[in-house]
């Protein structure tokens, strides 16, 4: 009465119900992260808002700021516009990539720092970063500075 056939039907069904719930729950939890998102882009967006209108009461001008993003943009797309950008560790030296997991956030994969990806950065800031970045050793390995 309970033969091969009929087994294989049954386990068949499980396996099929068990993925069917697996999929809802990928589905329901892909449907929280886009809350989730939609929630951070409506505080960004009134974030810029916030800073568009004091930029405005302080006299910058609309024309001011498009030229500005403008510039920012033609610098980017100059400069080999990537998804993720590289900085040098705050540590050691070596290169640290934005990780596509944790934005504006990089763990550097030698000495194992964290490295945060500001997204506005001061000349002074810039400077101090490349001075960092510039090392007169050619293997760039810090580990084997205090024997140097």
């Amino acid at each position: 009465m309970y033969g091969k056939r009929n087994y294989d039907y049954v386990e068949g069904a499980v396996k099929s119900d068990l993925q069917n719930a697996r999929n809802a729950q990928k589905l329901q939890d892909a449907g929280r992260n886009i809350d989730e998102l939609k929630s951070e882009i409506t505080k960004l967006e009134m974030m810029v808002r916030a800073m568009f209108d004091i930029m405005k009461e302080q006299g910058v001008t609309t024309d001011q700021i498009n030229n500005r993003i403008k510039v920012l943009l033609d610098d980017k797309i100059a400069k080999g516009f990537t998804h993720t950008d590289s900085i040098p560790c705050p540590r050691c030296g070596k290169t640290v990539r934005e990780s596509p997991g944790t934005p504006m956030m990089g763990r550097c994969m030698f000495c194992g720092a964290t490295a945060v990806f500001y997204p506005f950065i001061d000349e002074d800031q810039a400077a101090s970063a490349e001075a960092a970045s510039e090392d007169n050793n050619p293997v760039n390995d810090h580990m084997f500075d205090d024997l140097l």
